[in-house]
């Protein structure tokens, strides 16, 4: 074949003005193959989560609890009816068979949701007991993987930690502290990650945007970054207070002399509340 003509010159010059930068492109490629991958191990993650399946489970307890109570209520009706019926008319075989069949019924469906409501007592107690599921983990760009990453680390070590808050002890102050630092830390990992989308997009908007207003987003970007960054870090403080906290229960569980562990306990749980303090103030805009 011979060289290309000048228009294939002008064609090729087209397609690439159109493509972009290759750099762009490869790049593009690969945020795209990430959202793909990291989408699909979220779904999974989700669905495994412990306090989802067991709030699935508690649902499908008090489903079978309606439709048991919903039998027992027909099977209950229609032999009053049919009783009221018979005593006005007069008693046929046919009408007392009936009868002993709903009664029968009657009997099935109460002794069904007795036990389904003993069965959802117990579900929505292991409910209670689990934390909630953990905050979505959206795909990020390539700059704030690596602290997503240590926040994902932070977070599933955090659970497995404070979960062990105060089961020893069973005590009901402990306990509320538990669900109370969960619930400022959920706040604080929400914060940073809706933190990590928005700096997402600005890295996206930076690689389209003209070339006078990169600089300002650049900008506006790195400080998001910044921002990240330290709230990772005071989310690792907390992981390690709780863990301090920890091992001062089971101190105290296992026998250690009482003022020495009880003045273990009330310092780190008065760090503990501290940090919980210092997320919540994290979560304000």
């Amino acid at each position: 074949m011979g060289k290309p003509g000048p228009l294939d010159k002008d064609a090729l010059r087209a397609i690439v003005a159109r493509v972009g930068d290759p750099a762009r492109v490869v790049d593009r490629g690969a945020d795209l193959v990430n959202q793909v991958s990291v989408t699909a191990s979220e779904y999974l993650r989700h669905r495994r989560d412990a306090g989802v399946i067991a709030e699935k489970r508690r649902r499908a307890a008090r489903r079978r609890l309606t439709l048991w109570a919903v039998i027992s209520v027909i099977a209950l009706a229609v032999g009053v009816t049919g009783l009221t019926d018979m005593l006005q008319t007069g008693f046929t075989g046919a009408g007392i068979g009936a009868l002993v069949i709903f009664g029968a019924l009657l009997i099935w469906g109460v002794v069904g949701s007795v036990r389904s409501a003993r069965d959802l007592a117990r579900r929505s107690k292991v409910v209670r007991d689990l934390p909630p599921p953990q905050p979505k983990r959206p795909a990020v760009a390539a700059p704030i993987r690596d602290d997503m990453a240590k926040l994902d680390g932070y977070s599933d070590g955090l659970r497995q930690l404070v979960g062990l808050i105060g089961v020893a002890q069973d005590d009901a102050g402990l306990l509320a502290m538990r669900n109370d630092i969960l619930a400022a830390a959920d706040d604080a990992e929400a914060r940073l990650r809706r933190q990590a989308v928005e700096f997402t997009g600005l890295v996206r908007a930076r690689t389209t945007a003209p070339e006078a207003a990169r600089a300002g987003i650049g900008s506006t970007a790195d400080d998001l970054r910044r921002q990240i960054e330290s709230g990772v870090a005071s989310y690792g403080d907390l992981v390690a207070a709780a863990s301090e906290t920890v091992a001062a229960t089971r101190a105290l569980a296992a026998g250690a002399p009482a003022p020495r562990a009880d003045e273990q306990l009330a310092g780190h749980a008065d760090q503990l509340r501290a940090l919980a303090a210092g997320m919540r103030d994290l979560t304000v805009d």
